[in-house]
């Protein structure tokens, strides 16, 4: 990608996708104020995101480095950017843990961290959204309990937090998410009883928990699902 990318002032769309583009992330693309669209999915760009990337870039609202090489962290001045609506860097060798997305908390709809090696516990941040619909966090290292701070005032469609190192009961406050379409669980160290209230996630059309350690029995509740397609529960804990 040439830095001499970062002169031209005016642009507000930059799409590279699916060449064959490698080296890194020049920084001086966070010179470009008014770009509002930038995608560099689909090649070989290797090193990290430059940290200084978010400083100015205040007009971003679709940020996709999908399908490459790229290392290190998220800059944490991502959190500043209140334009943003699609965040998609999945399938790279990024760390560390989640950095807050704060100030796009109305406007971020899709965040897509998946296939990568992040680390950390659930990030609190995500109890904040209001837009988000699209949350893929699958395939990571991402530990603990889910923290019971999920709440109906969500707008979350697709939650796929599969493959991670999650532990412990699903909290009660995820049945509050009755906008939820499409849930993954599965290859988790998730358990205890499903609950009851599940029942209440009616627009549930996918619901997949294969490879944890629930227990118990299915819930009768789950009769309400009346637009399930996929039930998915393989090598788990379940009787009767």
């Amino acid at each position: 990608v040439p830095p001499s990318l970062g002169n031209i002032i005016p642009l507000q769309v930059l799409m590279l996708q699916s060449n064959e583009l490698y080296g890194s992330i020049p920084g001086t693309l966070g010179d470009l104020t008014d770009l509002q669209w930038l995608d560099l999915s689909r090649n070989m760009l290797n090193g990290s995101i430059p940290d200084n990337l978010f400083n100015a870039l205040d007009n971003l609202g679709v940020f996709l480095v999908f399908n490459n090489h790229i290392t290190g962290t998220i800059p944490s001045n991502v959190s500043r950017l209140s334009n943003l609506t699609l965040f998609n860097v999945h399938n790279n060798s990024l760390e560390g843990n989640i950095p807050s997305f704060t100030a796009s908390n109305a406007s971020l709809t899709t965040l897509t961290l998946s296939f990568n090696v992040f680390t950390g516990t659930f990030p609190l941040f995500l109890f904040n959204t209001t837009a988000l619909y699209f949350l893929n966090l699958n395939h990571n290292l991402l530990d603990g309990e889910l923290p019971d701070l999920f709440s109906g005032s969500m707008a979350l469609g697709v939650l796929n937090i599969g493959a991670n190192l999650f532990e412990g009961p699903l909290p009660p406050s995820f049945c509050t998410v009755t906008s939820l379409s499409s849930v993954d669980l599965s290859y988790n160290r998730l358990n205890g009883p499903l609950l009851d209230c599940l029942g209440d996630l009616t627009n549930i059309k996918g619901f997949v928990f294969s490879e944890t350690f629930f227990t118990g029995t299915i819930p009768q509740t789950v009769s309400k699902w009346q637009r399930l397609n996929s039930f998915i529960a393989i090598n788990t804990m379940f009787y009767g």
